[in-house]
């Protein structure tokens, strides 16, 4: 008589705000990669690289983590000082509504 062994459980993945539109930093929180709310910008930045096999670039990721929640002078030093909001990029400077941002055409 055989046993057959169940299949290993997976983790459940976790809740994403609707007010994060990118599907990559999505799947980061829904992995518990990254928090959902607010996360240090070196967090950010370290976890993409990770996540992506790369060592290099990571000033450019800084930047763009910076400005993800507006260009107003407001919101870069609240980024900076606290971190980018992931669940706050939703009509920010680099969502792309579907197809282009605002910033860049399709």
């Amino acid at each position: 008589m055989t046993t057959h062994e169940s299949p290993p459980a997976t983790a459940p993945l976790l809740t994403v705000s609707a007010g994060n539109p990118c599907p990559f930093l999505r799947a980061l929180v829904a992995g518990a990669w990254l928090h959902d709310d607010v996360e240090r910008l070196t967090k950010v930045r370290d976890t993409l690289l990770q996540a992506s096999g790369q060592s290099t670039k990571g000033s450019k990721i800084l930047v763009i983590a910076a400005i993800a929640n507006g260009l107003s002078p407001a919101a870069l030093l609240r980024n900076v000082r606290e971190g980018l909001h992931l669940s706050a990029l939703r009509d920010g400077p680099l969502d792309k509504q579907g197809s282009g941002s605002r910033i860049l055409d399709a």
